[in-house]
């Protein structure tokens, strides 16, 4: 037997010089020597050291000569370094030079001139219109409207603009009309002399005021989001000031449950799981289900050729029906969500039936009528752009269809998710009279082996796969299979057809255009005012270089197509060398598309005296002079065209016409631009985006900030509920908890309620709870009365004290019933889930409405009461809403730019399979009535907007691949601090329980530590068999479906669970202590579990290979986790002591060479044994960094102290560190690649 072992080799390293360290006030300097960081800004550094500078905080890059932003120097042999710091100068923000408006300027508290001058940080400016002017419209109407200058050199909100008071005299209207106002995507809700008008069907008068929104399931055609209600008029010229937006179906997002893993075909319980399905019927079978398809949009759905085609010719559409929102194969089960329609025109591509090998086996159907759009029948979405990437092997998608078995034929909508299955993979599992169908260029392999798969019946229904939004595209069409022979089956490729398809349909009001169609300009027909430009100054005050362009916002949004602009950096772009201009004949004004090389800054500077910069990108037009470029530039990459440059200059040489254009691409223009576009049109509430779509079974961590704490009473007896900041200084709850208060036993009339109680929590900006007192209730009566006559009592409004009103974005109400709609069964709206205040200890949950008539049926069974009309029910499982927490808050539904007040939550059922939620419907007319009443009564208070930051501004997001081991104390017995030192009822959401089946009765529970969002660590006692063809040694992990791991959320609810993907396992290190003699069970010491989901908790820190951490000793303090019981919440942290084995007495005495240690509880604190696979996080150095994992609980030792000692194995050990960051870098499932954890 051979045996291999390192060789050490060691030797004196020669002097070498160093380099002087680097030094300098206004620049930091970031140093590392191969994987090693060191400090170069004191002492002096080896050679090979490299450098990289950046700017103090608030300081910038100084002119005239701006280095690149991320500048780096190298240490050379000659102890020199390769290039010196640049230099940096304080940030400012640009003077404010105004024509009809007033800026007054403070910095603290000290008045400053800002009109001629910058100014710096901190400086906050009020504006107000010159005498003689007016705020323009469409600005904000605080006459107290200000901006902060900030550390980014950028004012937080732009000014409004205004105009003398002589031009808002209205002129007398005229006696004419304007025409109805007609769209089949957009509402329009019409006034006229302040009653409601319908100016759908007949012409309108002139003075009438129109809001427009999208209809119910639309959503902003090309994702622009003008205002939600977006006003036009009729004017005394007979027209309208704003012609309605577009909006178009949402696609690809069911409204109905969640899709899970299920790989055996499934009923669907409702059409809104699917409802983009079709089921084609034909009227000479006696309406026979035949196939199935797929709809794309209101007038198109795809199905497959051979459902029309026999092989020879193409049935006539007139014998087909198509149905929708359909669970039920027979058409004479009628369904209250069902449609029908007659096909228009069926589009067939080169079909040649079984002769060609169903090549080409593909329809588009046109209908005659298009479908009306509901929660069981919307459109899935069609990758138009050919963006989406190729699919991977093993990526599932979504079946659906009824399907006949040998045994019966299905007669309700099942549904199951199959993999995409690679060409090689599927040639090795199918027989060869279907292997030849594995070679067409139109097909794809989809199914498992000897699984569910696609039937008699399904044919012509699509396979649609989530997007990184998670948005369902349509990527394929059922074709062949057999089932006889195989499990697998063939899809016609959906990427392959759509050039064809888009080429098919019409550019109609209902239908999405398709990207890259470049068309001659006609003339303007959508014209818009400008509200104002923005120009960028702080660009040129940072860098010194010149970007000659312009952002204007517009009044009202113009429909066209917008073109698209690369913000990865211009890598794409860059590999196209020919652009595309418009350009205008000067004798004629006839214009012409014409290709234009681009050239390289060196090439332009050789042909342009214009010496053009780094951010220029330039073109050479040969030909006449009179030939004149407009000022867009424009490349074609990737099927879709971008926007290369904005016109800067031109020159005529012997060579042509030079241009120079903006770059695009450039770093700074695509950063002024990203900051920019978050100050237009910012609305005034419920201005906060999800960072992730609202979807069944959503359950996200976040806190949106009109929720607030309302705390009624004191001491042990004080009562805590949400609330809803609806403005400054007025808060929205549930009555019942300040009524009880005044001691109202429901006889007579509500007495007036005492405020000295009753205070408000709420969550400032910097993450601290800041408490406001109430100063008045007022507490509304229902018109409607109670089974025993009292009246009955609903929602309270809280006025809060002038100077402790609340800095935060309110919710949105719409008092004048032009938002809000109907709720449908199954629709989903936002509720804010807490168990305790804090700002980090809240989730963001979707809740589905519940249809009235299960609503009533649910409150009689369950607290003998009925529904009243001003009420509606939402549903929940149980663990997801905790009812004495919501009570109070909110139902939430979003306009799409703005999220908007629902129901105010009033009353809960606890039934024994979910949480039956009671609300206030703000729909209800006297309940609209009573808030527009009572919020005249509330005195606002001049207060300074909150800084919303715009569509970039989202909450609810899973942490990032660089966020790990933030924690702080939720324990409120104790101080901030109290838990490093004494045990505490704290959890890090880090720490999870691992259950494992052995073949015992109970599962055996142990500890687990989240390393990654989608990754699990804990020992590897028991987690894995001994070979059958041995007596001794190690063997294989467990099956995966025998662990489990469980947590709970950050908000303190569950537990749940979820599922284990694979198990890997660590052998002990060689050396590592008597492993030869050790007994099988502990041959393995570490396990890595990858999860079949990730999870919504932060991760704790893992040092990376190489990284120089402080060195476990005697004085090294962590926390480790233990509880009570396994099965209950409740969880205590434990400060302990690192102690090496021998300090503890480990029994019989072993040498581990200090890949393992065992701890010790610190004085006081309990004396609780941990769980095996338990974590013990360390505090960075210094205590402001993350929480790092250091040790592993193994298996317990005996010690002759008495009883067993916990033994964590060391992290620190290299071999155990390197294979920790090894399996993070394994891709998971939710196709990320793991990246080293940094704090």
């Amino acid at each position: 037997m051979l045996f291999i072992v390192p060789v050490l080799y060691f030797f004196v390293p020669q002097a070498l010089a160093s380099c002087p360290p680097l030094q300098s006030e206004t620049v930091r300097v970031v140093c590392w020597l191969g994987e090693r960081a060191v400090d170069c800004m004191k002492d002096p550094v080896p050679p090979g050291t490299l450098a990289r500078f950046f700017c103090m905080p608030g300081h910038q890059l100084s002119l005239p000569n701006m280095p690149p932003a991320r500048f780096q120097s190298r240490c050379g042999s000659d102890s020199a370094w390769s290039m010196q710091p640049f230099s940096c100068q304080p940030v400012t923000c640009p003077p404010l030079q105004l024509r009809t408006v007033v800026a007054d300027c403070t910095l603290a508290g000290q008045p400053v001139p800002c009109k001629e001058q910058p100014v710096s940080p901190g400086t906050v400016a009020t504006f107000k219109c010159k005498p003689g002017h007016k705020i323009k419209f469409g600005y904000s109407r605080d006459p107290n409207f200000q901006s902060q200058c900030g550390t980014d050199g950028l004012w937080s909100e732009g000014p409004f603009r205004c105009e003398p008071e002589s031009s808002a005299s209205a002129a007398t209207p005229a006696p004419v009309t304007c025409p109805p106002l007609e769209s089949k995507t957009v509402l329009a809700e019409c006034r006229f002399q302040g009653r409601p008008f319908d100016c759908t069907a007949r012409s309108v008068p002139a003075g009438t005021t129109a809001r427009f929104r999208c209809k119910p399931l639309h959503q902003f055609l090309f994702g622009y989001l003008p205002a939600s209600s977006f006003e036009s008029q009729c004017g005394a010229d007979g027209q309208w000031t704003v012609q309605p937006f577009r909006c178009e179906p949402i696609c690809g997002q069911p409204t109905g449950k969640g899709i899970s893993f299920i790989r055996d075909g499934n009923v669907t319980a409702s059409a809104a799981d699917f409802p983009w399905h079709v089921v084609i019927y034909d009227l000479t079978k006696d309406l026979q289900q035949i196939c199935g398809g797929t709809l794309i949009s209101p007038k198109y759905l795809v199905s497959a050729a051979h459902c029309f085609h026999d092989g020879k010719k193409m049935s006539p559409e007139a014998i087909y029906r198509a149905g929708f929102g359909k669970i039920k194969r027979n058409v004479s089960e009628q369904e209250p969500n069902e449609q029908y329609r007659e096909l228009e025109k069926i589009y067939i591509k080169d079909y040649g039936g079984s002769k060609e090998l169903y090549s080409n086996d593909i329809s588009l159907v046109e209908l005659r009528d298009e479908v009306d759009i509901t929660s069981t029948t919307m459109p899935v979405c069609v990758d138009w752009g050919l963006e989406l990437p190729n699919l991977r092997h093993g990526e599932l998608g979504a079946v659906v269809g009824f399907g006949d078995t040998a045994e019966r034929a299905h007669d309700s909508l099942r549904f199951a998710l199959l993999p995409f299955i690679k060409s090689a993979e599927c040639k090795r599992h199918v027989t060869d009279s279907l292997a030849v169908y594995n070679k067409l260029p139109d097909k794809f392999c989809i199914g498992f082996v000897n699984r569910t798969t696609v039937a008699k019946g399904d044919s012509g229904g699509g396979i649609a796969f989530p997007n990184e939004e998670r948005a369902w595209y349509l990527r394929g069409v059922v074709s062949l299979g057999s089932s006889q022979e195989t499990t697998y089956s063939f899809f016609t490729n959906l990427t392959t057809f759509v050039p064809w398809m888009s080429g098919l349909i019409q550019l109609g009001e209902s239908d999405a255009p398709s990207r890259g169609t470049l068309q001659e300009p006609r003339k303007a027909i959508n014209v818009s005012a400008v509200v104002r430009g923005f120009f960028p100054s702080d660009v040129l005050a940072a860098s010194g270089l010149f970007y000659n362009i312009l952002l204007l916002e517009l009044k009202q949004p113009v429909h066209l197509m917008p073109v698209c602009l690369d913000w990865t950096g211009g890598a794409l772009l860059k590999k196209e060398r020919l652009g595309t201009a418009l350009s205008d004949y000067e004798t004629d004004n006839s214009t012409v598309w014409t290709r234009l090389p681009i050239l390289n800054t060196t090439s332009c500077k050789q042909l342009s005296s214009a010496q053009p910069g780094s951010h220029h990108v330039c073109t050479v037009q040969e030909g006449p002079k009179q030939l004149r470029a407009h000022n867009s530039l424009y490349v074609f990459a990737g099927s879709t065209w971008f926007l290369r440059g904005v016109g800067s200059d031109s020159v005529s040489t012997p060579d042509g016409t030079v241009t120079a254009y903006t770059d695009m691409s450039d770093p700074g223009v695509r950063q002024w631009l990203s900051k920019t576009s978050d100050m237009i049109g910012k609305p005034t509430c419920g201005n906060v985006n999800l960072c992730e779509p609202l979807s069944a079974g959503l359950s996200l961590r976040g806190h949106m900030p009109w929720t607030v704490a309302v705390v009624v009473g004191s001491g042990s007896g004080s009562r805590t509920e949400s609330g809803m900041l609806i403005q400054p200084n007025a808060v929205l709850t549930d009555s019942a908890a300040v009524v009880n208060l005044s001691g109202w036993n429901g006889d007579g009339i509500v007495p007036t309620v005492s405020t000295d109680s009753i205070t408000v929590l709420w969550t400032a900006a910097d993450g601290s709870v800041k408490r406001s007192q109430v100063v008045r209730v007022l507490v509304r009566e229902s018109a409607e009365v109670g089974k025993d006559g009292r009246p009955l009592l609903d929602v309270a409004l809280l006025e809060l004290r002038p100077d402790q009103a609340v800095l935060a974005t309110p919710i949105c109400l719409d008092l004048n019933g032009n938002v809000l709609q109907p709720l449908a069964t199954g629709q989903l709206g936002l509720v804010e889930a807490w168990s305790s205040w804090g700002p980090t200890n809240h989730s963001l949950v979707s809740v589905p409405f519940m249809g009235p008539a299960e609503c009533s049926t649910q409150l009689r069974q369950s607290s003998n009461r009925s529904r009243e009309s001003n009420e509606f029910c939402t549903s929940a499982t149980p663990g997801v809403l905790d009812p004495t927490a919501v009570l109070g808050g909110g139902f939430l539904v979003s306009s799409g730019s703005q999220w908007y007040l629902q129901g105010l939550y009033t009353g809960f059922a606890r039934l024994r399979h979910r949480t039956v939620g009671l609300a206030s419907d703000f729909r209800d007319d006297a309940l609209k009535g009573w808030m527009r009443e009572e919020l005249r009564k509330i005195k606002p208070v001049n207060l300074k907007s909150p800084d919303d930051s715009g569509p970039k501004n989202c909450v609810g997001g899973r942490p990032t691949a660089t966020e790990c081991g933030l924690f702080n104390s939720k324990d409120e017995l104790q101080d901030e601090n109290d838990f490093l030192y004494k045990a505490s009822r704290n959890r890090m959401e880090w720490n999870v329980q691992v259950h494992v089946y052995r073949n015992n009765p109970v599962w055996e529970v142990r500890g687990g530590v989240l390393i990654r969002t989608s990754m699990v660590v804990t020992s590897a006692l028991n987690m894995f068999s001994r070979k059958s063809n041995e007596s001794s040694g190690p063997g294989e992990a467990i099956r995966t479906s025998n662990v489990l791991v469980k947590y709970i959320t950050a908000d303190g609810r569950g537990p749940f669970s979820v599922e284990v993907r694979r198990i890997h396992l660590k052998e002990r290190c060689p050396g590592c202590g008597p492993r030869a003699e050790a007994p099988p069970e502990l041959h393995y010491d570490v396990a890595l579990l990858e999860l079949s989901s990730p999870v919504t908790l932060m991760p704790v820190c893992v040092p990376k290979p190489g990284w120089v951490t402080a060195p476990l000793n005697s004085l090294t303090e962590g926390l480790v986790e233990v509880w009570d019981d396994a099965y209950s919440s409740q969880r205590t942290l434990v400060p302990t002591l690192f102690r090496t084995l021998g300090a503890c007495r480990i029994a019989p005495p072993v040498d581990f060479l200090n890949a393992e240690f065992c701890t010790e509880p610190t004085s006081g604190a309990t004396r609780k044994t941990p769980s095996v696979g338990a974590a013990f996080s360390v505090l960075a150095t210094g205590g402001a960094g993350g929480w790092f994992l250091r040790g592993i609980q193994g298996t317990p030792w005996n010690s002759t102290k008495g009883g067993t000692v916990p033994v964590f194995y060391n992290v620190d050990e290299p071999g155990l560190r390197e294979w920790l960051n090894e399996k993070m870098q394994l891709r998971t499932t939710d196709g990320s690649i793991g990246r080293m954890f940094r704090h």
